[in-house]
């Protein structure tokens, strides 16, 4: 009934959006110095000609363009300022039904443009755009020398636990992508990848609530894409950057940045070096009652361990005619990780007494990860502007190989009862190889309509073989109660329409995505097959009004479907002591939400959302017991419904000229509803997250970074969440004629940042707190050389993006 629904609002809003009625007009132009190059972020005011009363408002982008939208007809002037340049007007402009396009403003420097003139504009950290929210991570201080993963953070509505899985206004199902691609690869991978990522290759990050049918369905909770650095200028430049740093151990990271630019061609390349030396810990407590004696567990696990990560880019653009532009780009990355954990348990029959049995573990763990993507992609141009033809096809390869060496000793209170000691050792290699052709076609219909449709094809291929072997007696054993393979193909064949449409004063967009799964999960040791095959149509529309020249509103719905990372599938036990493990599930289903949003945004700065979400079969991680024997472990698995209803203000305040603090809070209500180890769990809780970023423009070419979050208790699944806040320092100086610039920085400065969560249902009751090396001190130098002058570029992505995320996430 609810596709029925949503199919016939659907062709309802395609008919009306058809009605040819005329767009009101908009002012296009450009900001540009005597040497006519683009100078960023001015300040633009649209004036009436005949008492110069202001208009609108807007800022000058980083190619120095401007635009007003939906201006009614008169006589307009244009006035231009920029700290350093003296105030500069257009000349009288008269809108009547058609846009207009002004010639370039010209601004030039002031006279006394002198050295002591050191309290200048900056560059927003954070941009509110139409459809999205940018971070600019190359102005963030804090994140200079960090790495991806705590980039991510400081996005707003963003949290991040320990384990690198990522929620969104207190919905999980975000999906990451890197320079439009998915990354594919289970959660604790992609949690690795992104801390074995240095923050110093990342441009922006931007983050996507709102997906037309253009983009993959994936991602109910929304888009967090990751836009790594390319030269865009002219000639020969580039950058390098070396750092260290401090928290319980020592870091160091390093890069080089290059680029060539030509008339009709740009070669580009980077390499970047992140070595890191960490902790977590894990404090775990629970008790387990049989047969009227409880056993109170009392489990403490240290995990240091020290990674080498290798990132690499390399690239072409070609400019084969006026309207043919063809490219390649390759991608890969690599580390080579060790861990040293150190696990200890204390068994209790109370307790406050002393123990009355113990098992002391240690493991040492040697991981290799690589992966690479070669992209190969074309663009013709037609001869109307904006109609176009692309197509691309991505090839990626994963290769993971783990192996574990494990040594466990129990010991008794009891002398009658002997000590003993249990050694395994587990050899885990996996192959995901993921083939990705995309096509898409934009077609204008007039002023203010656009038609865009296309199709996308992957295929993807995982083998998976677990070994586990116990020593007996000097001999190694296989131990068959946790040795296992798993073979893993998928196709999923997509098509989309997507129409856009201005009408006066409003803009609509309307989609209609289809996707085609067929997939089979096997294993021949287990003797078990799980095939699927289904097709799913996914809507998307999106209303908005322009209420005045400040203020808009708008409303849309879609809906999302996610897939169950490739890792989640694997049905193995992923070993932590011999009590508590990890479990994948092979007959994990998909998750679908539906998503309605309410927004209004002011001066393109201020954005207030209301959003509702209902997801089906929502999947999460679930903690079995064993009363009999004692064993805890977790799996993913299904919930019923999962509701969550989210209120959120972003609110950029420009304080002065040299404060900018840029401020996020959403309040969110997560409700869960299933039947879970035979009980029925309906649980709910109100929450919010609070993050503020503050950007100081100091004298002498300093400048700092201020910011704090906070998260308040929430449930996720049936656990409930603890509260947990942090706070950061950065300050930069800018040298070698600000072609240079060093930064230090300090993490969550008072060491509060932790994950903790309990559990109280059925026949479980656990505590659970973990913390890693969350504070630390970093210094960063980094130089810019070559050409600096903007040049407009064409940025593309590869096509898997999806297909790549699902490879990289695991439980």
């Amino acid at each position: 009934m609810k596709k029925r629904v949503t199919t016939i609002i659907l062709l309802v809003l395609l008919q009306l959006v058809k009605a040819q009625a005329q767009q009101a007009p908009a002012i296009h132009g450009s900001v540009v110095n005597v040497e006519g190059k683009a100078i960023e972020y001015a300040n633009v005011i649209l004036l009436q000609e005949k008492d110069s009363a202001a208009v609108g408002s807007t800022l000058a982008d980083e190619t120095g363009k401007f635009h007003f939208t939906s201006v009614k007809a008169g006589t307009y002037l244009i006035s231009v300022k920029q700290l350093g340049y003296q105030q500069a007007f257009s000349q009288g402009i008269t809108v009547t039904a058609q846009s207009v396009t002004v010639e370039p403003i010209i601004l030039t420097p002031t006279v006394n443009q002198l050295a002591e003139v050191t309290v200048q504009g900056q560059k927003p950290l954070l941009e509110v755009q139409e459809d999205k929210l940018v971070l600019d991570v190359a102005q963030s201080i804090t994140a200079s020398g960090g790495n991806g993963l705590e980039v991510l953070e400081k996005l707003p509505g963003v949290s991040i636990d320990q384990d690198g899985g990522i929620t969104l206004n207190g919905r999980t199902g975000v999906l990451v992508t890197i320079n439009g691609k998915q990354t594919n690869l289970p959660a604790a991978e992609v949690a690795n990848l992104l801390r074995n990522m240095s923050a110093n290759t990342m441009e922006k990050v931007e983050l996507i609530t709102h997906a037309s049918a253009k983009y993959d369905a994936a991602g109910n909770a929304g888009i967090i894409n990751i836009r790594l650095k390319k030269g865009l200028a002219d000639g020969t430049n580039g950058s390098i950057t070396a750092g260290t740093g401090y928290g319980k151990y020592g870091k160091a990271n390093a890069g080089i940045n290059l680029n060539t630019r030509g008339d009709n061609f740009n070669l580009f390349g980077n390499y970047n070096y992140l070595y890191n030396k960490r902790f977590t810990t894990l404090d775990l407590k629970r008790s387990v009652t049989h047969e009227g004696q409880t056993t109170y567990f009392d489990q403490f696990n240290h995990r240091p361990s020290f990674s080498h990560s290798h990132t690499y880019q390399a690239g072409a653009d070609f400019t084969l005619s006026k309207n043919d532009q063809l490219g390649i780009l390759f991608n890969g990355n690599n580390y080579i990780m060790e861990v040293d954990p150190r696990n200890t348990t204390d068994f209790r029959s109370n307790p406050t007494a002393a123990p009355d049995s113990a098992l002391r573990l240690k493991n040492h763990i040697d991981t290799k990860w690589f992966n690479y993507t070669l992209n190969a992609n074309y663009k013709h141009s037609f001869a109307q502007k904006g109609h176009e033809i692309t197509a691309d096809v991505d090839y990626s390869s994963f290769g993971f190989q783990q192996n574990d060496n494990i040594t466990t000793n129990f010991t008794f209170a009891n002398p009658a009862k002997p000590t003993y000691s249990q050694t395994l050792r587990s050899d885990v290699p996996a192959d995901i190889s993921i083939l990705v052709f995309k096509s898409d076609y934009a077609l204008p219909l007039g002023q203010g309509t656009q038609l865009e449709t296309g199709v996308k094809v992957s295929h993807v291929k995982t083998k998976t073989d677990i070994l586990y072997e116990e020593l007996h007696d000097n001999i190694w054993r296989t131990d068959e109660t946790r040795t296992n393979d798993f073979l893993y193909t998928e196709r999923i064949s997509a098509a989309y329409i997507n129409f856009t449409k201005q009408i006066s004063k409003f803009s609509i967009q309307a989609g209609l995505r289809a996707e085609h799964t067929l997939a089979e999960g096997e294993s021949e040791r287990a003797e078990s097959e799980d095939k699927r095959d289904y097709l799913e149509f996914f809507p998307s529309i999106s209303v908005r009004q322009q209420l005045s020249d400040k203020y808009n509103i708008g409303l849309s719905y879609s809906r999302r479907v996610d897939r169950p990372v490739y890792r989640d599938l694997f049905p193995f036990i992923f070993f932590m002591d011999p009590y508590t493990y990890v479990q994948g599930n092979p007959y994990l289903q998909p998750q679908f939400t539906n998503t309605i949003q309410l927004s209004g945004n002011y001066n393109s700065s201020y954005t207030l959302t209301l959003g509702y979400s209902h997801t089906k079969d929502f999947f999460t991680n679930i903690t079995h017991q064993d009363d009999e024997t004692g064993i805890g472990y977790a799996s993913k698995e299904n919930f019923k419904d999962f509701y969550n209803y989210n209120l959120s203000l972003v609110a950029p305040i420009v304080v002065t000229n040299w404060w900018v603090s840029n401020n996020n809070v959403s309040v969110f209500y997560n409700k869960f509803n299933t039947v879970f180890l035979g009980e029925k769990l309906d649980i709910g809780q109100l929450s919010t997250t609070i993050n503020s970023s503050n950007s100081f423009k100091l004298p002498n070419s300093l400048s700092m970074e201020l910011s704090a979050l906070y998260q308040s208790p929430t449930v996720m699944g049936a656990y409930h969440v603890r509260s947990n806040y942090n706070v950061n320092l950065g300050i930069q100086k800018q040298v070698l004629q600000q072609r240079g610039s060093i930064r230090l920085s300090i993490t969550d400065i008072f060491k509060t940042s932790r994950m903790s969560n309990t559990i109280n249902f059925a026949n479980m009751n656990m505590d659970m707190d973990s913390r890693w090396e969350s504070r630390q001190v970093r210094l960063n130098f980094t130089y810019n050389f070559g050409n600096k002058d903007l040049k407009p570029l064409r940025r593309r992505s590869s096509v898997s993006e999806e297909e790549q995320r699902r490879a990289s996430q695991s439980n």
